[in-house]
């Protein structure tokens, strides 16, 4: 007799219900969903911080199983009016409502935001701030062309929960919606999970599945529509498919021209720096001087400076690093990256202790050499998982070949556009 592939997956609670009482703000395992339940697994992986989490994780098998009979999944998807709905309405539920998720109990507005401060290092503020900005994201009302996607697949990241976007834009557009959360910040994408199942998005059309990265390209075989996020390492791991879209690193620059005044320039540069706490790949990795960068140098890298961290700053909230071992290995890798004729600007050390929490400071990087077109500084849009910047001066053609390599460009107010050049 074939034993039930649910060997390995115990439903957290008998025909999928949630136990009762609130979920637990110190930890617990977060579950995976199938087949239209919670899940614990019995393989599992510790979360970043000291809050006792850990992540159930799904084999192989029960992902071929799972597709194969989701293929025959009863009855017909919502409309689009009704998909409408349930995205604004989990939308309102994620933000403040009070969700059961498996075994991990019912998680309110403040577990969720007492969650997210334990395994994503996020103070309050900045968790406002990320709701705020997936409620001004939700995709727009109109019906998209042609036929949805029969099975859309969404590989989040851990830099930020925005990009929990994707996966409401899938609940509009696809007939069914994996998600992969990612492996260091899970519980945004259970919560949302939970968000659409109580808004109304049939069970057997949606499923979360927490996996080692291994198998990816298993969940890509496996769905026709793919949304991946992830960095050059992901990205040099993924197949060239038409239904695949990358969300790789941004690598965001910023072009400073030579006559503009440095204390303005700072203005402006300040929030595409350290705007959420340098997490989005549109922040600012490298700014782009036509004239001297000196001056520009030291009026941001005063305002860098300026930036409160604990308690959190009100205009632009830094995040921990919850992970005890991550934190040291990216500040060394900073100071390895930086050149012995570079200037720190900034004046903080690195390394930001408060209590148990550890940041890291905006920082900013005078380079005294930024290199060539084909061979630039190793700063020159290196991105790093907080507010860490580069100030250069730059000719033509490495101002060129710098936006080339970017994703996100910005120019100042009156500034030359990106396809002029700085010195243009």
């Amino acid at each position: 007799m074939t034993a039930p592939d649910r060997s390995s997956h115990a439903p957290a609670v008998a025909g999928g219900a949630a136990p009762a009482g609130p979920a637990a703000p110190g930890g617990g395992t977060v579950p995976v969903f199938r087949r239209g339940e919670w899940y614990d697994s019995l393989d599992s992986a510790p979360l970043p911080g000291g809050g006792g989490w850990r992540l159930s994780l799904v084999p192989r098998a029960l992902i071929a199983a799972d597709a194969r009979r989701s293929r025959a999944a009863p009855g017909p998807p919502p409309d689009h009016a009704q998909r409408l709905r349930i995205v604004r309405r989990a939308l309102d539920l994620f933000d403040q409502g009070t969700l059961p998720i498996g075994s991990l109990g019912d998680q309110d507005a403040a577990g969720f935001r007492a969650a997210m401060a334990s395994v994503a290092g996020l103070p309050e503020p900045l968790t406002e701030q990320w709701i705020t900005l997936l409620r001004d994201s939700l995709p727009a009302g109109t019906p998209p062309p042609g036929p949805p996607a029969t099975r859309t697949l969404v590989s989040l990241p851990a830099n930020t929960f925005t990009c929990l976007v994707s996966v409401l834009d899938a609940v509009l557009t696809s007939e069914t919606v994996w998600i992969r959360p990612s492996r260091r910040e899970p519980l945004s994408a259970v919560r949302m999970v939970a968000a659409l199942l109580a808004a109304g998005w049939p069970a057997d059309r949606l499923a979360c599945y927490s996996t080692v990265p291994e198998l990816l390209p298993t969940l890509i075989t496996l769905t026709d529509r793919q949304i991946i996020y992830g960095g050059d390492g992901i990205a040099a791991q993924l197949p060239e498919l038409p239904t695949l879209t990358l969300h790789g690193p941004g690598r965001g620059c910023a072009l400073v021209p030579a006559d503009h005044d440095p204390q303005a320039a700072a203005d402006w540069l300040t929030p595409l720096v350290a705007g959420n706490s340098g997490r989005f790949c549109k922040n600012v990795r490298t700014v782009l001087c036509a004239g001297d960068p000196a001056p520009v140098a030291r009026a941001l890298g005063a305002r860098l400076d300026a930036i409160g961290i604990q308690p959190p700053d009100s205009a632009h909230p830094q995040a921990a690093i919850p992970d005890p071992v991550m934190a040291p290995r990216i500040a060394e890798l900073a100071h390895r990256l930086i050149q012995p004729a570079d200037e720190v600007v900034t004046t903080r050390p690195l390394l930001h202790r408060h209590g148990p929490l550890v940041f890291l400071a905006p920082t900013l990087i005078r380079l005294a050499d930024p290199g060539t077109p084909d061979a630039p500084h190793p700063l020159v849009g290196r991105e790093l998982p907080f507010p860490f910047a580069a100030v250069l001066r730059a000719g033509p053609a490495l101002a060129d070949a710098v936006q080339q390599r970017s994703l996100f460009v910005h120019t100042m107010p009156g500034g030359p556009s990106p396809d002029q050049g700085v010195d243009a």
